[in-house]
């Protein structure tokens, strides 16, 4: 996951050519408009609605962190780094994924 966000952000810069040459601050918005001001939270709910109705698949926003979050651990990232990515102090939540996942990978061991 880090390395496809880290590649597309070298891609941004290539599609916003105005944007400065160096490489986005790690507080920047993961998503831009062709203006390059950050995409609103309006426009991905649409964005999203718009991807339900088209694959007749029922998901949430909450569905797709959760997926995220299940995935980062199942990769091992720390919750620390999780948190991190998520923009949120590290939550009990992270925590039970993480127990969640040493868990089932006892029961395969």
């Amino acid at each position: 996951m880090v390395k496809a966000i880290s590649r597309w952000q070298s891609l941004r810069l290539m599609v916003y050519p105005n944007q400065p040459a160096q490489a986005p601050a790690p507080t920047a918005p993961m998503f831009i408009t062709h203006k390059q001001d950050p995409i609103s939270p309006t426009v991905v709910q649409l964005v999203l609605q718009r991807l339900r109705r088209d694959s007749d698949i029922p998901f949430s926003a909450y569905d797709l962190r959760h997926a995220f979050i299940l995935r980062m651990v199942s990769q091992g990232h720390p919750p620390t780094h999780i948190a991190a990515m998520l923009g949120r102090p590290l939550s009990r939540m992270i925590r039970v994924y993480c127990d969640l996942q040493g868990a089932m990978a006892d029961e395969v061991l």
